[in-house]
């Protein structure tokens, strides 16, 4: 199902970040080869959730073993990047993956609407929770042509012990983009070369219908861990 509205809502106030007091976004033009996320430095930027895939998991089996992934995507206006929406996701896994990467499609948009201009950026501060943030950041790829898909590889992740079980969570990563609205694409997250399939959010193009205001049901990308492992516990059963 369709999700569409309009970027610029009545009232948001768009505050004005000087591009010298925050990091800058990568770039990430059609044919775009394994550009370095770079990491958000600067003040906390204001923001407005307009929708989320809420948090979902998978397993797959790797090596033999059953692997627990989990993934969170939300789409929002923030006053680095007004005039548009931008979307953040960040992954979570059971094992320690060797190789962790990510495929969003859907970014690109109808001829009448022009370019999708976007860019990248790890460990931005959209939600209070998000504080699992590493070193590690990873490699970001856009397909050639119209550019519809960005691939994400060599993700880094941290690891966030909760009780007796740990889990190995990346850096939220932000995509700025000059879309008005979204829609809802598939993601497939590979862990250690085993893919598993999510609901994503993505670029939509021309649409000026506004749904009802989406709940903010949101665990924050920071406590994906937190999630995993309570789902683990309920999973199992006494012996």
């Amino acid at each position: 199902m369709k999700k569409t509205l309009t970027a610029l809502a009545a009232g948001l106030t768009a505050v004005t970040i000087s591009a010298a007091a925050w990091s800058q976004p990568a770039p990430l033009a059609p044919g775009a080869n394994n550009v370095t996320i770079p990491t958000f430095s600067g003040p906390v930027p204001t923001f407005k959730v307009l929708g989320s895939t809420g948090l979902q998991m998978d397993t797959i089996m790797v090596g033999g073993s059953p692997v627990a992934v989990t993934f969170d995507e939300f789409a929002l206006t923030t006053s680095l990047n007004a005039a548009g929406v931008t979307f953040a996701f960040a992954i979570s896994t059971s094992n320690n993956p060797t190789s962790l990467g990510a495929s969003l499609p859907g970014f690109s948009l109808p001829t009448n609407f022009g370019a999708l201009t976007t860019s990248v950026e790890g460990c931005n501060p959209f939600i209070a929770s998000a504080t699992v943030c590493g070193t590690a950041t990873g490699l970001a790829s856009r397909s050639t042509g119209l550019g519809d898909t960005l691939s994400f590889s060599s993700l880094g992740t941290t690891a966030v012990a909760i009780g007796p079980i740990t889990s190995y969570v990346t850096n939220p990563v932000a995509i700025f983009t000059n879309a008005p609205s979204f829609t809802d694409p598939s993601v497939s997250v590979t862990d250690d070369g085993v893919t598993a399939v999510f609901t994503g959010l993505g670029p939509a193009g021309g649409s000026t219908s506004v749904p009802e205001p989406a709940t903010l049901a949101l665990l924050g990308l920071g406590l994906l861990g937190t999630a995993f492992v309570q789902r683990r516990r309920r999973s199992v059963k006494p012996a």
